[in-house]
């Protein structure tokens, strides 16, 4: 197992797994136009080798929270990584997308997701709602929210996603030029409550990546997982990749 964890300094966690320090990602915001992208290949250009090398260790500032990638193997053949996230109330289980690579953000409770296309992103990223009134995100919220990052952008569809047993409100929306397929941008955005945090997934790429893209999203949402922080989280077989 290769753990990815920055423990609380109040924690008894104990380390047992070898980690190693790698430079912090360029910042949290990734989902701005074609300034994304240019960011997305500064980090492609850090040298990741995303199918040839195992997860390493990345540390994250956001209290309470860790995030552990694991790779599982089946007679010395490796089938997959696992995704872990753990917050305060809240654990989180799925398969991180088939040559991906799972970073944490600094200062915030979210990954992304890079893939061999330095072009197109996802993220998931968990916001820590009230214990005792959690409320369901509003169709209207996130709209607003996803229309006030990308000014001008084009909805495109509202509809609605399920991941962990829940389903919430989720938008899609295009920006850019509309001249040219190659240079317009697209991004799809739901949020889930799930007990006592809302689960927000993003993806983000050129429109002409979005069909291909769609297949690693939809398999992080079928086989995400969720439960209480001291409950028995219950995981998704490597077998539901698709």
């Amino acid at each position: 197992m290769i753990q990815i964890t920055r423990p609380n300094k109040h924690s008894k966690f104990t380390p047992k797994f070898r980690r190693e320090r790698l430079p912090v990602p360029l910042g949290s915001q990734f989902f701005g136009g074609i300034l994304a992208c240019a960011v997305l290949l500064g980090i492609a250009s850090y040298g990741f080798e995303l199918q040839a090398q195992p997860a390493k260790g990345i540390y994250t500032n956001a209290p309470m929270f860790e995030a552990v990638a694991q790779v599982e193997r089946a007679g010395g053949v490796v089938l997959g990584t696992r995704g872990n996230l753990k917050t305060e109330r809240s654990q989180f289980s799925f398969i991180v997308p088939e040559g991906h690579r799972m970073i944490p953000q600094q200062g915030s409770k979210k990954v992304i997701f890079v893939g061999p296309d330095s072009f197109a992103m996802m993220s998931v990223e968990i916001i820590e709602v009230g214990v005792d009134a959690p409320k369901e995100p509003k169709a209207a919220d996130l709209r607003a929210s996803v229309l006030a990052a990308e000014p001008g952008a084009q909805v495109i569809e509202e509809f609605t996603l399920s991941a962990g047993g829940s389903t919430g409100p989720a938008i899609e929306i295009e920006w850019g030029s509309s001249a040219s397929a190659k240079t317009k941008l697209c991004r799809r955005v739901t949020r889930i409550l799930m007990g006592a945090s809302i689960v927000e997934f993003q993806r983000s790429c050129f429109v002409t990546k979005r069909a291909e893209l769609d297949v690693w999203f939809n398999s992080l949402l079928v086989t995400f997982r969720a439960a209480p922080a001291n409950a028995k989280l219950i995981v998704a077989p490597l077998s539901d990749k698709l």
